[in-house]
């Protein structure tokens, strides 16, 4: 019988019911699903003298992707910090894990967390997010966003924020690109730094301009059960309307009209 990586041989067996155990064990303690862990951060345990700083920046990186809240996260840290040998001071600890959430940085197969990596062919969260058949590749980061010229006078600054943020949210929920994010406005504009209703605004205007396909949720105040926003961007980030004769008539005509085409198939996925 032949494994991924080479034939199934039983310290093979050995290492993957290890890193799985690892996994389901760092999936309850983090209190998020199993799919969203990394089987390399959830191997970061009983760190010496030497790597603990740098381990625990790692791991509030992780957090952060997954949404855990800073306040989590520090209590998160307190219980793994006491798998170190020796402990990491606890004022130490809480700045580090401060200083990961105040930046964006992230680590993949070829940063620090190498260390721990099991292997990208028998990875399920590199098969499924990066490299397996259902990832999405091409035109997907913030960087293909500009590269097609989604700037100003196509979009105002603010838009682009609301865009951006649907892109972290992404990360954080570990969706995928153009993977389906159900959130409220409340929670989006809190993490773009914008108002309710410019987030609201923007959302549909980002929608008939075919960049995301978005289904408002149901507020509060209606009485009935509240249900978050369903967002999906289109993969590939399409280009925007040609600056000819015509553009402006175009962008106004999009604005009119019901959603494109694409953007229905992106709802239906």
């Amino acid at each position: 019988m032949e494994h991924r990586q080479g034939p199934l041989t039983a310290d093979r067996i050995v290492d993957d019911l290890w890193w799985r155990e690892n996994v389901q064990f760092a999936a309850r303690a983090w209190a998020v699903d199993t799919r969203q862990v990394k089987p390399c951060a959830a191997q970061i345990c009983e760190v010496k003298d030497g790597g603990r700083n740098q381990a625990a920046y790692i791991l509030g990186t992780e957090w952060r992707r997954m949404g855990l809240t800073q306040y989590r996260a520090l209590q998160v840290a307190e219980r793994w910090n006491d798998s170190n040998l020796p402990p990491l001071d606890i004022a130490e600890l809480h700045e580090t894990i401060r200083s990961a959430y105040r930046g964006e940085k992230e680590y993949g197969c070829n940063g620090l967390l190498a260390d721990w990596c099991i292997g990208r062919d028998g990875c399920p969260y590199h098969r499924r997010f990066l490299s397996g058949p259902g990832a999405v590749k091409g035109r997907t980061s913030m960087i293909d966003f500009d590269r097609r010229g989604w700037r100003s006078p196509h979009i105002t600054p603010a838009q682009r924020l609301i865009y951006e943020g649907i892109v972290r949210l992404e990360k954080m929920r570990s969706v995928g690109p153009g993977g389906c994010v159900i959130t409220s406005l409340r929670q989006l504009a809190r993490l773009v730094g914008l108002s309710h209703s410019c987030v609201r605004q923007g959302l549909v205007f980002l929608d008939r301009m075919g960049l995301m396909a978005y289904q408002p949720g149901r507020p509060r105040a209606t009485g009935l059960p509240p249900k978050g926003c369903s967002i999906r961007r289109i993969i590939p980030i399409p280009d925007p309307p040609v600056r000819n004769r015509g553009w402006g008539r175009e962008v106004r005509r999009r604005l009119r009209t019901r959603r494109p085409e694409e953007v229905q198939r992106g709802r239906a996925l």
